[in-house]
This record gives C-alpha cells, sequence and structure tokens, in this order.
C-alpha cells in the first residue's frame, strides 16, 4: 500500500514542479507520450462491472497493470469495445468511478488488455482507505 502512496506523492511534486511550464509545452519533444499525467506499474485489485458488448450484465476481478490519475490498464476475459462506460471498483479502498475503454486489445489466452479513462477528476481513488 505504501507504494501506491509514494507514487502518488512523486505525481504530486512532479506536478508541481511543472507548473511553470508554459500550457502548451509538452516534456517529450517529439510527442509521443500523450498522456494527461504519469503512469505506474500497480498491481491493484478492482472489479469491474457493466454491460458487454452484446449489452449483458457482467462483472469481473481482475488487478490493474498500471495505474495514473485519468484511468488505468487492465486484462479481463469479458469482451467490451472501444467507448464503452464501465464502472470500476477499487477493492482496497471500496473506491467506485465510472469510466470509458479507450483501448481494448487483442485477445490472448482468452482475455484482451483494456485501457479506460475515469469519466471525470479522481483524485481519490488510488488513495489507501481512511480509517
Amino acid at each position: 500500500m505504501s507504494r501506491i502512496w509514494d507514487a502518488l506523492k512523486q505525481a504530486e511534486n512532479e506536478r508541481s514542479r511543472s507548473k511553470g511550464r508554459k500550457q502548451n509545452e509538452h516534456p517529450h519533444s517529439d510527442g509521443a507520450d500523450r498522456r494527461r499525467s504519469n503512469r505506474w506499474e500497480q498491481p491493484v485489485p478492482v472489479l469491474v462491472y457493466g454491460s458487454d458488448s452484446e449489452k449483458q450484465p457482467f462483472h469481473e476481478e481482475t488487478e490493474t497493470a498500471d495505474i495514473n490519475d485519468d484511468g488505468c490498464s487492465f486484462t479481463i476475459a469479458t469482451v467490451v469495445v472501444k467507448g464503452q462506460r464501465l464502472f470500476l471498483v477499487n477493492m482496497l479502498n471500496e473506491a467506485e468511478r465510472e469510466c470509458r475503454v479507450v483501448q481494448a486489445g487483442q485477445r490472448s489466452r482468452g482475455k484482451a488488455h483494456v485501457a479506460v479513462e475515469f469519466s471525470g477528476a479522481a483524485p481519490d481513488f488510488w488513495l489507501p482507505r481512511k480509517y
């Protein structure tokens, strides 16, 4: 859990340092990285639910491959398509967010790599649960 907290603190520090840059200036001159926030390889158990590509309800437990302030990626067996709305529950802190599929990769071993972005700001989604 402390790795998540450390990663979030690091992102906050980097964001603070980058505020001095011009808004349109990108840290990579070639423009290859178009993400709005940094990405970390971080396994977080999540519950994904919604309707599959055939409009049938589903829920599936999985674990993130990586996370960022705006979304995450993971593998699931359920067939989903780009643009589809899903819900994600962080099983460590029980936070829930609506998200949209931005990438649904080719299937391998019965699962597809899926990337989603949150529908709105989600600053507390990856934070540890407060007791």
